[in-house]
């Protein structure tokens, strides 16, 4: 669920080029359009058109904030049941704890 969303939706940017420029601290960098990692898989053209245009046709059918949405709830769960088993400790206490009751 999170690599479709990540996969599908969210946008990156790869570095294109490092520049080190003389007499100037650091360097300059260059990077490509923002894109998601299907779509630059898409344009690179190392998939077979078959799996390209199934990979769109997901895309576009895979409602993206539903998805979203999704994640958020589970989180959210996730989170509830730590704080329920975290109550009244430090992190330095939790991290302490055995994994198993002794």
């Amino acid at each position: 669920m999170w690599s479709a969303y990540c996969n599908l939706f969210r946008l990156g940017v790869g570095l294109v080029e490092k520049v080190r420029e003389q007499g100037r601290r650091g360097t300059r960098k260059k990077y490509n359009a923002p894109m998601t990692p299907a779509r630059r898989l898409i344009r690179s053209g190392a998939l077979p058109e078959e799996k390209a245009r199934s990979l769109t046709e997901t895309a576009a059918l895979t409602n993206s904030l539903g998805l979203y949405a999704d994640i958020e709830r589970r989180l959210a769960r996730v989170y509830r049941r730590m704080s329920v088993k975290t109550a009244g400790l430090t992190p330095t206490e939790y991290r302490l704890r055995p994994l198993r009751p002794s």
